[in-house]
Protein backbone atom coordinates (compact mmCIF):
# COMPACT_ATOMS: atom_id res chain seq x y z
CA UNK A 1 0.00 0.00 0.00
CA UNK A 2 2.34 3.00 -1.49
CA UNK A 3 1.81 6.07 -1.91
CA UNK A 4 -1.05 5.77 -4.99
CA UNK A 5 -2.24 9.10 -5.87
CA UNK A 6 -0.13 11.87 -6.92
CA UNK A 7 0.89 13.75 -10.25
CA UNK A 8 2.21 12.51 -13.42
CA UNK A 9 2.05 13.47 -16.58
CA UNK A 10 -1.48 12.68 -18.45
CA UNK A 11 -1.35 9.62 -20.69
CA UNK A 12 -0.10 9.68 -24.26
CA UNK A 13 -2.81 8.43 -26.24
CA UNK A 14 -1.89 6.83 -29.60
CA UNK A 15 -2.47 8.11 -32.71
CA UNK A 16 -3.69 4.23 -33.77
CA UNK A 17 -6.97 5.04 -32.58
CA UNK A 18 -7.23 8.90 -33.34
CA UNK A 19 -11.50 8.85 -32.58
CA UNK A 20 -11.09 6.63 -29.54
CA UNK A 21 -8.23 9.14 -28.03
CA UNK A 22 -10.64 12.06 -29.24
CA UNK A 23 -13.42 10.77 -27.24
CA UNK A 24 -10.89 10.15 -24.18
CA UNK A 25 -10.28 13.15 -24.05
CA UNK A 26 -13.25 14.69 -24.16
CA UNK A 27 -14.43 12.54 -21.57
CA UNK A 28 -11.89 13.06 -19.20
CA UNK A 29 -12.17 17.30 -20.14
CA UNK A 30 -16.11 16.97 -19.18
CA UNK A 31 -15.36 15.25 -15.50
CA UNK A 32 -12.31 17.53 -15.01
CA UNK A 33 -14.66 20.39 -15.44
CA UNK A 34 -17.84 19.27 -13.77
CA UNK A 35 -15.09 18.47 -10.58
CA UNK A 36 -13.13 21.72 -10.41
CA UNK A 37 -14.07 22.53 -6.77
CA UNK A 38 -14.23 19.70 -5.13
CA UNK A 39 -10.10 18.90 -4.55
CA UNK A 40 -9.97 21.90 -2.38
CA UNK A 41 -7.12 21.75 -0.21
CA UNK A 42 -5.85 18.46 -1.88
CA UNK A 43 -1.69 19.17 -2.36
CA UNK A 44 -0.04 17.73 -5.32
CA UNK A 45 3.95 17.67 -3.88
CA UNK A 46 5.41 16.62 -6.78
CA UNK A 47 9.28 15.04 -6.32
CA UNK A 48 8.60 14.30 -2.38
CA UNK A 49 6.99 11.80 -0.12
CA UNK A 50 4.19 11.13 -0.12
CA UNK A 51 3.17 13.19 -3.38
CA UNK A 52 -0.08 13.89 -2.65
CA UNK A 53 -1.55 14.72 0.61
CA UNK A 54 -5.55 16.26 1.88
CA UNK A 55 -4.16 19.19 3.41
CA UNK A 56 -1.82 21.66 2.63
CA UNK A 57 1.82 20.51 3.93
CA UNK A 58 5.22 22.31 3.97
CA UNK A 59 8.32 21.04 2.63
CA UNK A 60 10.62 19.15 4.91
CA UNK A 61 12.57 21.38 7.47
CA UNK A 62 14.78 20.62 11.20
CA UNK A 63 12.87 21.42 14.15
CA UNK A 64 15.34 24.43 15.15
CA UNK A 65 14.38 25.82 11.37
CA UNK A 66 11.05 26.85 12.71
CA UNK A 67 10.55 30.49 13.54
CA UNK A 68 9.63 32.01 16.77
CA UNK A 69 5.73 31.26 17.48
CA UNK A 70 5.24 29.33 14.51
CA UNK A 71 4.08 25.36 15.23
CA UNK A 72 4.98 22.22 13.14
CA UNK A 73 3.60 18.97 13.29
CA UNK A 74 6.12 16.38 11.87
CA UNK A 75 4.04 13.23 10.55
CA UNK A 76 4.27 9.70 9.02
CA UNK A 77 4.14 9.37 5.35
CA UNK A 78 1.49 6.85 5.53
CA UNK A 79 -1.20 8.47 7.41
CA UNK A 80 -1.33 5.01 8.98
CA UNK A 81 -0.03 6.16 12.64
CA UNK A 82 -2.14 5.92 15.39
CA UNK A 83 -0.37 8.19 17.81
CA UNK A 84 0.28 11.52 14.57
CA UNK A 85 -3.43 10.56 14.54
CA UNK A 86 -3.68 11.19 17.89
CA UNK A 87 -1.93 14.50 17.59
CA UNK A 88 -3.45 15.67 14.51
CA UNK A 89 -6.89 15.45 15.82
CA UNK A 90 -5.70 17.52 18.88
CA UNK A 91 -4.34 19.93 16.91
CA UNK A 92 -7.80 20.11 14.89
CA UNK A 93 -10.28 20.03 17.91
CA UNK A 94 -8.25 22.73 20.02
CA UNK A 95 -7.68 25.07 16.60
CA UNK A 96 -4.21 25.92 17.29
CA UNK A 97 -2.59 27.19 13.95
CA UNK A 98 0.09 25.03 12.51
CA UNK A 99 2.21 24.06 9.37
CA UNK A 100 2.90 19.83 8.55
CA UNK A 101 5.22 17.85 7.11
CA UNK A 102 6.18 14.55 6.47
CA UNK A 103 8.75 12.76 8.00
CA UNK A 104 9.82 9.50 5.90
CA UNK A 105 10.77 6.93 8.89
CA UNK A 106 11.92 4.11 6.93
CA UNK A 107 15.36 2.47 7.27
CA UNK A 108 17.62 4.15 5.05
CA UNK A 109 15.63 7.16 4.22
CA UNK A 110 15.49 9.09 7.96
CA UNK A 111 16.98 12.32 7.77
CA UNK A 112 19.80 11.82 10.31
CA UNK A 113 18.90 15.76 11.83
CA UNK A 114 15.68 13.97 12.60
CA UNK A 115 17.50 11.06 14.55
CA UNK A 116 19.70 13.39 16.44
CA UNK A 117 16.74 15.62 17.66
CA UNK A 118 14.30 13.05 18.20
CA UNK A 119 15.87 10.70 20.39
CA UNK A 120 12.80 7.43 18.87
CA UNK A 121 13.51 8.57 15.76
CA UNK A 122 9.73 8.19 15.42
CA UNK A 123 6.68 10.12 14.67
CA UNK A 124 4.89 12.50 15.76
CA UNK A 125 7.00 14.69 16.72
CA UNK A 126 6.21 18.62 16.80
CA UNK A 127 8.78 22.11 16.97
CA UNK A 128 7.18 24.41 19.54
CA UNK A 129 8.96 27.78 17.80
CA UNK A 130 12.26 25.57 17.10
CA UNK A 131 11.76 23.24 20.39
CA UNK A 132 11.37 19.49 19.57
CA UNK A 133 9.06 17.81 21.60
CA UNK A 134 8.07 14.22 20.93
CA UNK A 135 5.73 11.64 21.99
CA UNK A 136 1.83 11.98 21.34
CA UNK A 137 0.71 12.80 24.76
CA UNK A 138 3.91 15.03 26.28
CA UNK A 139 3.16 17.04 22.75
CA UNK A 140 -0.32 17.17 23.99
CA UNK A 141 0.75 18.19 27.47
CA UNK A 142 2.74 20.81 25.70
CA UNK A 143 0.17 22.39 23.71
CA UNK A 144 -1.83 22.74 26.41
CA UNK A 145 0.67 24.67 28.60
CA UNK A 146 1.27 27.00 25.63
CA UNK A 147 -2.15 27.57 25.61
CA UNK A 148 -2.68 27.98 29.42
CA UNK A 149 0.65 30.75 29.57
CA UNK A 150 -0.64 32.13 26.41
CA UNK A 151 2.12 31.29 24.36
CA UNK A 152 -0.19 29.81 22.04
CA UNK A 153 -3.69 30.70 21.14
CA UNK A 154 -6.17 27.69 21.02
CA UNK A 155 -9.09 26.02 22.74
CA UNK A 156 -7.84 24.16 25.39
CA UNK A 157 -9.22 20.50 25.60
CA UNK A 158 -8.17 20.14 29.46
CA UNK A 159 -10.99 20.69 32.73
CA UNK A 160 -10.53 24.48 34.12
CA UNK A 161 -7.66 24.68 36.75
CA UNK A 162 -7.91 22.72 39.24
CA UNK A 163 -8.32 18.83 40.72
CA UNK A 164 -10.22 17.71 37.51
CA UNK A 165 -6.92 19.04 35.46
CA UNK A 166 -4.60 17.50 37.34
CA UNK A 167 -6.56 14.21 37.16
CA UNK A 168 -7.25 13.95 33.50
CA UNK A 169 -3.42 14.53 32.84
CA UNK A 170 -2.44 12.16 35.43
CA UNK A 171 -5.20 9.50 33.18
CA UNK A 172 -3.74 10.54 29.75
CA UNK A 173 -0.31 9.80 30.73
CA UNK A 174 -1.36 6.60 32.34
CA UNK A 175 -3.25 5.97 29.08
CA UNK A 176 -0.76 3.68 27.01
CA UNK A 177 1.01 2.04 29.87
CA UNK A 178 -0.32 -1.29 29.76
CA UNK A 179 0.56 -2.41 33.63
CA UNK A 180 -1.81 1.01 34.63
CA UNK A 181 -4.87 2.95 33.21
CA UNK A 182 -7.43 1.75 30.98
CA UNK A 183 -5.54 -0.75 29.03
CA UNK A 184 -8.19 -1.17 26.69
CA UNK A 185 -5.53 -0.36 23.98
CA UNK A 186 -3.26 -3.01 24.50
CA UNK A 187 -6.06 -5.65 25.60
CA UNK A 188 -8.01 -4.75 22.36
CA UNK A 189 -4.99 -5.02 20.15
CA UNK A 190 -3.32 -8.53 21.95
CA UNK A 191 -7.26 -10.05 21.67
CA UNK A 192 -7.64 -9.14 18.00
CA UNK A 193 -3.83 -10.03 17.05
CA UNK A 194 -4.19 -13.35 18.55
CA UNK A 195 -1.12 -12.57 20.86
CA UNK A 196 1.03 -9.21 21.22
CA UNK A 197 3.24 -7.96 18.47
CA UNK A 198 6.55 -9.47 18.07
CA UNK A 199 5.19 -12.81 19.93
CA UNK A 200 3.71 -15.58 17.75
CA UNK A 201 0.39 -16.96 17.30
CA UNK A 202 -0.49 -19.99 18.85
CA UNK A 203 -1.90 -22.12 16.09
CA UNK A 204 -5.27 -23.11 16.72
CA UNK A 205 -6.22 -20.28 19.25
CA UNK A 206 -5.59 -21.96 22.63
CA UNK A 207 -4.72 -18.85 24.10
CA UNK A 208 -7.96 -16.53 22.97
CA UNK A 209 -10.45 -17.41 25.58
CA UNK A 210 -7.86 -15.35 28.20
CA UNK A 211 -7.43 -12.80 25.80
CA UNK A 212 -10.68 -12.02 25.12
CA UNK A 213 -11.16 -12.59 29.37
CA UNK A 214 -8.41 -9.58 30.07
CA UNK A 215 -9.94 -7.92 26.58
CA UNK A 216 -13.80 -8.00 28.33
CA UNK A 217 -12.66 -7.08 31.85
CA UNK A 218 -10.74 -3.71 29.99
CA UNK A 219 -13.89 -2.93 28.25
CA UNK A 220 -16.06 -3.12 31.26
CA UNK A 221 -13.90 -0.83 32.45
CA UNK A 222 -13.70 1.99 29.88
CA UNK A 223 -17.99 1.40 29.72
CA UNK A 224 -17.88 2.28 33.59
CA UNK A 225 -15.79 5.59 32.67
CA UNK A 226 -17.47 6.44 29.85
CA UNK A 227 -21.05 5.68 31.73
CA UNK A 228 -19.63 8.09 34.43
CA UNK A 229 -20.73 11.30 32.64
CA UNK A 230 -23.65 13.18 31.45
CA UNK A 231 -22.43 12.79 27.68
CA UNK A 232 -21.23 10.38 25.64
CA UNK A 233 -17.50 11.76 26.62
CA UNK A 234 -14.76 10.91 29.21
CA UNK A 235 -15.87 14.17 30.62
CA UNK A 236 -18.75 16.47 30.36
CA UNK A 237 -17.42 18.41 27.66
CA UNK A 238 -15.30 16.69 24.68
CA UNK A 239 -11.39 16.13 25.66
CA UNK A 240 -8.19 15.30 25.68
CA UNK A 241 -9.10 11.68 26.56
CA UNK A 242 -11.27 11.57 24.06
CA UNK A 243 -8.90 12.75 21.38
CA UNK A 244 -5.77 10.19 23.15
CA UNK A 245 -8.35 7.12 23.06
CA UNK A 246 -9.56 7.90 18.98
CA UNK A 247 -6.87 6.20 17.48
CA UNK A 248 -6.85 2.82 19.33
CA UNK A 249 -10.39 2.56 19.19
CA UNK A 250 -11.28 3.57 15.99
CA UNK A 251 -8.83 0.69 14.85
CA UNK A 252 -10.27 -2.16 17.01
CA UNK A 253 -13.73 -1.22 16.01
CA UNK A 254 -12.75 -1.69 12.44
CA UNK A 255 -10.20 -4.99 12.94
CA UNK A 256 -12.41 -6.93 15.58
CA UNK A 257 -15.05 -7.40 13.47
CA UNK A 258 -12.97 -9.07 10.20
CA UNK A 259 -10.54 -10.96 12.99
CA UNK A 260 -12.84 -11.96 15.84
CA UNK A 261 -16.31 -11.59 14.42
CA UNK A 262 -17.11 -8.78 17.34
CA UNK A 263 -18.67 -5.83 16.71
CA UNK A 264 -17.70 -3.37 18.78
CA UNK A 265 -19.56 -0.22 17.65
CA UNK A 266 -23.00 -2.35 17.58
CA UNK A 267 -22.29 -4.15 21.38
CA UNK A 268 -25.44 -3.92 23.55
CA UNK A 269 -23.23 -5.43 26.27
CA UNK A 270 -21.41 -2.16 26.17
CA UNK A 271 -23.97 0.76 25.43
CA UNK A 272 -21.67 3.89 26.76
CA UNK A 273 -18.52 2.32 24.33
CA UNK A 274 -20.95 2.23 21.29
CA UNK A 275 -22.44 5.74 22.22
CA UNK A 276 -18.83 7.30 22.26
CA UNK A 277 -18.11 5.41 19.09
CA UNK A 278 -21.06 7.40 17.63
CA UNK A 279 -20.40 10.37 18.97
CA UNK A 280 -17.24 10.36 17.93
CA UNK A 281 -17.44 9.36 14.58
CA UNK A 282 -19.81 12.34 14.04
CA UNK A 283 -16.93 15.03 14.75
CA UNK A 284 -15.63 16.99 12.03
CA UNK A 285 -12.12 16.99 12.78
CA UNK A 286 -12.65 13.26 13.68
CA UNK A 287 -13.86 12.43 10.15
CA UNK A 288 -10.83 14.58 8.50
CA UNK A 289 -8.12 12.43 10.59
CA UNK A 290 -9.73 8.92 10.39
CA UNK A 291 -9.12 5.67 8.22
CA UNK A 292 -11.96 3.95 6.88
CA UNK A 293 -12.40 -0.04 7.49
CA UNK A 294 -11.15 -1.19 4.42
CA UNK A 295 -7.93 0.71 4.60
CA UNK A 296 -6.83 -0.54 8.27
CA UNK A 297 -8.09 -4.51 7.86
CA UNK A 298 -5.59 -4.64 4.57
CA UNK A 299 -3.17 -2.48 6.73
CA UNK A 300 -3.43 -5.10 9.84
CA UNK A 301 -2.84 -8.10 7.37
CA UNK A 302 -0.11 -6.43 5.13
CA UNK A 303 2.07 -4.59 7.72
CA UNK A 304 1.50 -7.27 10.40
CA UNK A 305 0.98 -10.50 9.57
CA UNK A 306 -2.72 -10.63 10.65
CA UNK A 307 -4.44 -13.61 8.25
CA UNK A 308 -7.69 -14.59 8.44
CA UNK A 309 -9.50 -10.98 8.29
CA UNK A 310 -11.92 -10.39 5.56
CA UNK A 311 -12.17 -6.55 4.85
CA UNK A 312 -15.90 -5.36 5.04
CA UNK A 313 -18.02 -5.70 1.90
CA UNK A 314 -17.89 -2.23 0.05
CA UNK A 315 -21.85 -1.59 -0.14
CA UNK A 316 -23.30 1.66 0.12
CA UNK A 317 -26.84 3.08 0.24
CA UNK A 318 -26.09 5.50 -2.81
CA UNK A 319 -23.54 7.25 -4.49
CA UNK A 320 -23.07 11.11 -4.82
CA UNK A 321 -22.86 14.03 -2.41
CA UNK A 322 -19.46 15.85 -1.30
CA UNK A 323 -17.87 12.46 -0.24
CA UNK A 324 -18.49 11.07 -3.80
CA UNK A 325 -17.09 13.77 -5.54
CA UNK A 326 -14.21 14.19 -3.81
CA UNK A 327 -13.23 10.80 -4.71
CA UNK A 328 -14.30 11.60 -8.29
CA UNK A 329 -11.93 14.39 -7.98
CA UNK A 330 -9.20 12.97 -6.99
CA UNK A 331 -9.30 10.09 -9.51
CA UNK A 332 -9.40 12.76 -12.13
CA UNK A 333 -6.63 15.03 -10.79
CA UNK A 334 -4.27 11.60 -10.76
CA UNK A 335 -5.75 9.36 -13.20
CA UNK A 336 -2.24 8.75 -14.92
CA UNK A 337 -0.33 7.96 -11.65
CA UNK A 338 -3.18 5.48 -10.50
CA UNK A 339 -3.28 3.99 -14.41
CA UNK A 340 0.29 3.32 -14.25
CA UNK A 341 0.19 2.08 -10.69
CA UNK A 342 -2.44 -0.36 -11.66
CA UNK A 343 -0.63 -1.30 -15.06
CA UNK A 344 2.76 -2.08 -13.11
CA UNK A 345 1.28 -4.07 -10.27
CA UNK A 346 -2.01 -5.47 -11.04
CA UNK A 347 -0.23 -8.20 -12.79
CA UNK A 348 -2.57 -8.10 -15.65
CA UNK A 349 -3.17 -10.80 -17.64
CA UNK A 350 -3.50 -10.30 -21.04
CA UNK A 351 -2.73 -10.33 -24.19
CA UNK A 352 -3.94 -7.35 -25.64
CA UNK A 353 -1.34 -4.62 -26.95
CA UNK A 354 0.62 -2.31 -24.55
CA UNK A 355 -1.57 0.91 -25.10
CA UNK A 356 -4.89 -0.68 -25.55
CA UNK A 357 -4.10 -2.01 -21.86
CA UNK A 358 -3.44 1.15 -20.74
CA UNK A 359 -6.28 2.85 -22.52
CA UNK A 360 -8.17 -0.16 -21.14
CA UNK A 361 -7.26 0.72 -17.77
CA UNK A 362 -8.18 4.53 -18.16
CA UNK A 363 -11.32 4.08 -19.50
CA UNK A 364 -12.41 2.28 -16.44
CA UNK A 365 -11.26 5.20 -14.20
CA UNK A 366 -13.56 7.29 -16.74
CA UNK A 367 -16.34 4.62 -15.39
CA UNK A 368 -15.69 5.24 -11.91
CA UNK A 369 -15.26 8.90 -11.39
CA UNK A 370 -18.68 9.10 -13.97
CA UNK A 371 -20.50 7.05 -11.47
CA UNK A 372 -19.13 8.62 -8.03
CA UNK A 373 -20.07 12.44 -9.99
CA UNK A 374 -23.59 11.78 -10.22
CA UNK A 375 -23.60 10.77 -13.47
CA UNK A 376 -23.21 7.07 -14.23
CA UNK A 377 -21.29 6.27 -17.98
CA UNK A 378 -23.41 4.16 -20.36
CA UNK A 379 -22.89 0.57 -21.30
CA UNK A 380 -21.31 1.76 -24.33
CA UNK A 381 -18.90 4.42 -22.92
CA UNK A 382 -15.88 1.86 -22.95
CA UNK A 383 -16.24 0.47 -26.66
CA UNK A 384 -16.42 3.94 -27.38
CA UNK A 385 -13.24 5.07 -25.94
CA UNK A 386 -11.17 1.81 -26.80
CA UNK A 387 -11.76 0.55 -30.02
CA UNK A 388 -11.46 -3.75 -29.18
CA UNK A 389 -12.32 -6.11 -31.53
CA UNK A 390 -15.31 -8.42 -31.04
CA UNK A 391 -12.61 -11.68 -30.44
CA UNK A 392 -10.67 -9.71 -27.55
CA UNK A 393 -13.72 -9.04 -25.84
CA UNK A 394 -13.39 -11.43 -22.59
CA UNK A 395 -9.50 -9.68 -22.78
CA UNK A 396 -10.87 -6.68 -22.48
CA UNK A 397 -13.29 -7.13 -20.03
CA UNK A 398 -10.65 -9.55 -17.74
CA UNK A 399 -8.46 -5.72 -18.12
CA UNK A 400 -11.66 -3.76 -16.33
CA UNK A 401 -12.69 -6.07 -13.96
CA UNK A 402 -9.31 -6.68 -12.42
CA UNK A 403 -8.06 -3.04 -12.85
CA UNK A 404 -10.72 -1.57 -10.35
CA UNK A 405 -10.42 -4.45 -7.81
CA UNK A 406 -6.93 -4.06 -7.54
CA UNK A 407 -7.80 0.12 -7.08
CA UNK A 408 -10.73 -1.25 -4.72
CA UNK A 409 -7.71 -2.65 -2.49
CA UNK A 410 -5.29 -0.52 -3.52
CA UNK A 411 -6.50 2.84 -2.05
CA UNK A 412 -6.12 4.36 1.39
CA UNK A 413 -7.74 6.76 3.51
CA UNK A 414 -6.98 9.38 4.84
CA UNK A 415 -3.40 9.55 2.91
CA UNK A 416 -5.05 9.56 -0.39
CA UNK A 417 -8.74 10.72 0.25
CA UNK A 418 -10.83 11.00 3.60
CA UNK A 419 -13.08 8.00 5.08
CA UNK A 420 -16.04 8.38 3.66
CA UNK A 421 -14.78 8.96 0.07
CA UNK A 422 -12.68 6.21 0.23
CA UNK A 423 -15.64 3.80 0.94
CA UNK A 424 -17.78 5.52 -1.79
CA UNK A 425 -14.62 4.82 -4.16
CA UNK A 426 -14.64 0.98 -3.33
CA UNK A 427 -18.06 0.57 -3.91
CA UNK A 428 -18.25 2.56 -7.00
CA UNK A 429 -14.79 -0.28 -8.26
CA UNK A 430 -16.43 -2.84 -6.94
CA UNK A 431 -19.18 -2.48 -8.75
CA UNK A 432 -17.83 -1.15 -12.31
CA UNK A 433 -15.91 -4.47 -12.02
CA UNK A 434 -19.13 -6.78 -11.89
CA UNK A 435 -20.32 -5.04 -14.98
CA UNK A 436 -17.56 -5.41 -17.21
CA UNK A 437 -18.21 -8.58 -18.81
CA UNK A 438 -21.96 -6.92 -19.27
CA UNK A 439 -20.64 -3.63 -20.66
CA UNK A 440 -18.03 -5.23 -22.97
CA UNK A 441 -19.23 -8.33 -23.97
CA UNK A 442 -17.12 -12.11 -24.03
CA UNK A 443 -15.90 -14.14 -26.36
Amino acid sequence: MLALFCATPALQISARAPVAALRMVATWDSLETNLASEAAGYTLREGMVPSSAPQSTIQLIPHGDVAQGDVVFYRDTNAWCPFCERVYLYLLESGVDHDQTFVDISPGNKPDWYKEVIPTGQTPSLSLGGKPVWESNDIIDALEAAIESGELRGKSLLPPSGAGRDRVLAELKALDDPQAGLKIGSAGYVYMRGAAFGEDVPEGGSNLPALFEAFSSSLAALEARLASTTGPYFEDDFGVLDVALWPSLERQAAGLPAFRSYDLRGSEDYPAVAAWLTAMGQREAVRAVASDDGTLVRLFSKVFGMGGGAPPTDVISAFGGADAKEAAAKVVRNRAAVAADIVKHAALSTHLAPQTTLRLVDASLALVASRLSGEPAASSLVSSLVEIPKEEAGAAASVVSSSLSFLRARVSSPRDMSAAAAAQLRAACALEASMAYDRLGYN
